[in-house]
Order: structure tokens, then C-alpha cells, then sequence
């Protein structure tokens, strides 16, 4: 069973909802003259409600 199936099986049988994280740079925010760092946010989703939870901004970006 793949991992996403898995996960899909598990919060309808304990009838959870499953919630999205999202990671996002914005592209062309990183300036190399000023030595800024690129804009990070990260954002949480809810894809029963179509609904985006919270949104944050993050210092770094997270592999």
C-alpha cells in the first residue's frame, strides 16, 4: 500500500481530518547586492473545507 493511501485509510477509519503543509519561496525575493535572503511562508490546508488554515512567514526554508 503506498504511503499516501496509508495515511488516507487511517484518518477514515479514526475519522480525522487530514491537513496540508505547504512550504512556498518567492521567486526573485532573494537579493544578492543587499544580502537579502529569499521570502519563505509556510501554510497549513484544509482540502475538506477548500480552506487555508494559517500562513506564516519562516526565516529559512526546510528540506
Amino acid at each position: 500500500m503506498e504511503r499516501s493511501n496509508w495515511i488516507s485509510s487511517i484518518t477514515e477509519k479514526l475519522n480525522l481530518e487530514m491537513i496540508h503543509i505547504d512550504g512556498k519561496t518567492a521567486r526573485g525575493s532573494y537579493d544578492r547586492e543587499k544580502k537579502l535572503k529569499a521570502l519563505h511562508s509556510v501554510s497549513a490546508w484544509s482540502s475538506e473545507h477548500s480552506l487555508v488554515l494559517a500562513s506564516a512567514k519562516s526565516r529559512e526554508q526546510v528540506q
